[in-house]
């Protein structure tokens, strides 16, 4: 069971998602570190925090443990909402 959230597509591509936003952000202009990406850095960062909660959860019976995952991913899927509509509104700007 140790590091079993490890495995989760889920969470590798919610990994991958948040390296790609710190680096991503780390160019924008100093008046939106603060702002923007911070923002943006915080709802990517929560989201594999989220997955691995929810799959160290699970519950002594197997329905119980699937339902914890499910909760989980929901969680992490409802906030990594505005790090997209973040994603999209910076494509606006030249950075």
């Amino acid at each position: 069971m140790k590091h079993e959230h490890k495995q989760l597509k889920h969470w590798q591509a919610a990994m991958q998602l948040a390296e790609d936003v710190c680096g991503f952000t780390s160019i924008f202009p100093k008046d939106e570190r603060l702002g923007l990406a911070s923002q943006l850095r915080h709802a990517a960062g929560s989201t594999p925090s989220d997955i691995s909660e929810g799959a160290g959860r699970k519950g002594t019976e197997v329905l119980q443990g699937k339902l914890d995952e499910v909760s989980a991913l929901t969680l992490a899927f409802t906030k990594i909402t505005p790090a997209k509509a973040g994603v999209i509104f910076t494509s606006h700007f030249s950075y």
